[in-house]
């Protein structure tokens, strides 16, 4: 019995310190930079995200390297921006959409009219924020962190995701480190930025 009750014991502790490494509210350089509501709203999209992939709040970190390998794999091979495979439907997010504050939305996103590619309508798309909070959070990790320089050097001079990153994350996966949370939480809103855009146009 005392066997029984050390093992449950040790695998509920080993649990709760998985979720507590995949929280983003235990990051030092989120917790340094956003509020705790703003928290509560990037976790929302981490953890949809997460869950798209088979990552839960209990995926040890090996098993989280390998869900985020196996999805980039999906798109390493990719000829155009419009083949790209996402694990989620534009219902999906949109039901996100509607979970998350609005004045947290606009501090990610903004919305641009653009012209279909397809038809001659006008089409509203969903691009990051040049101004919002956390394009500025992309450019302080920059200061440290290389492919978070990297991604804000191209979304600031071209205004937005380019086509060069997208296949550039798809198929050099390997150079950015999942295991810290803020490039796992760039990487949530970096495909959700992008299956916006995929589908409107």
């Amino acid at each position: 019995m005392k066997n029984v009750v050390l093992i449950l014991t040790t695998v509920i502790a080993l649990a709760c310190s998985t979720q507590k490494q995949n929280d983003l509210s235990n990051d030092k350089a989120i917790r340094a930079y956003f509020n705790e509501n703003e928290i509560q709203n990037l976790t929302k999209i981490q953890r949809f995200f997460d869950k798209s992939i088979g990552v839960t709040d209990y995926t040890n970190e090996e098993e989280i390297s390998s869900k985020y390998s196996d999805f980039f794999k999906l798109n390493s091979e990719i000829g155009m921006v419009s083949e790209i495979k996402i694990p989620f439907s534009m219902g999906a997010q949109n039901d996100l959409n509607k979970r998350l504050d609005k004045s947290f939305f606009n501090n990610i996103w903004i919305f641009k009219e653009l012209k279909s590619n397809t038809t001659a309508a006008i089409v509203t798309t969903m691009e990051l924020n040049p101004n919002g909070k956390f394009v500025k959070f992309i450019e302080k990790q920059g200061r440290q962190n290389k492919k978070f320089e990297n991604y804000y050097n191209t979304i600031r001079v071209a205004g937005g995701i380019t086509p060069s990153l997208v296949f550039n994350i798809a198929k050099n996966f390997n150079d950015y480190n999942i295991r810290e949370p803020q490039t796992r939480l760039l990487i949530a809103i970096h495909y959700l930025t992008i299956n916006d855009n995929v589908n409107k146009k």
